[in-house]
């Protein structure tokens, strides 16, 4: 990992500049728009009534969005060139921050090269100072079925601006097909897959979709939301929860 000066620098840096820390058991905030009405039975449920089998959350391993700049990728690299245990590929820009100079919050795939770290999607943010020297400020890995989540109002606190406004293709197309047609009909807010978190085998399968939510408004909001999807066996897929994506949480260091 990088030096221990160098990490207590950025650490310090970061705590100055967001002001607050995330709180133990964050509320869920509302979901942001309407949906449709909810089925009479979850999906857990009617797997058990019908004896399918019903899984742990399975990690998506395909993500390839590559919304980034090479000024991005050349800072990702610099800052994890000399971590160990672990290699990360980064995805895609999720949200920067204007400090003295730029903390940029990157969605990384993790490649587990030990035992002590695990594979999957993490969220590593990267401090460039305005000299271009760029040192990793954080590293958290989001795990599918206790993903953080905030209000919205608190979503973007100490100044972060969400970046992008995501693409189809990132999620496969059974995936693609199913957030398709949860989102028709849906109103007062536009989503685009960042990416596909994870999946779940139960009387169908369970979709958990990490998705930019932009507000339908003459002064239009992006922000950064958790989409769960249920598709069943057969007929139209449908929403069953949307939460607000806690990022102040991701890009805090040690958590």
């Amino acid at each position: 990992m990088k030096k221990t000066g160098k990490w207590l620098l950025a650490v310090t840096m970061l705590a100055g500049i967001t002001g607050c820390t995330p709180t133990e058991e964050p509320e869920e905030s509302p979901e942001p728009t309407e949906t449709t009405e909810p089925a009479e039975t979850t999906p857990a449920e009617t797997a058990e009534t019908t004896d399918e089998k019903v899984g742990a959350w399975e990690i998506y391993s395909y993500v390839d969005i590559r919304n980034m700049t090479d000024d991005d990728l050349k800072h990702f690299e610099d800052a994890t060139a000399e971590l160990t245990g672990v290699g990360y590929e980064p995805v895609g820009v999720l949200a920067t921050q204007v400090v003295s100079g730029m903390n940029t919050a990157f969605l990384a795939k993790g490649t587990q090269l030990s035992t002590d770290t695990e594979p999957g999607l993490y969220v590593v943010t990267v401090y460039t100072d305005t000299e271009q020297v760029s040192s990793v400020l954080a590293i958290n890995r989001i795990v599918p079925d206790t993903i953080r989540v905030a209000p919205v109002s608190e979503q973007l606190l100490g100044g972060w601006e969400v970046r992008g406004s995501g693409k189809p293709g990132a999620m496969g197309e059974d995936g693609e097909k199913a957030l398709t047609e949860a989102l028709e009909g849906l109103t007062g807010m536009n989503y685009m897959p960042a990416t596909l978190l994870a999946t779940q085998l139960v009387s169908g399968m369970n979709y958990r979709f990490l998705c930019y939510g932009t507000t339908v408004a003459d002064t239009p909001e992006t922000g950064l939301y958790v989409v769960d999807v249920y598709a069943p066996l057969e007929g139209k897929a449908e929403i069953t929860n949307i939460t607000s994506f806690d990022l102040v949480y991701y890009v805090t260091p040690e958590n």
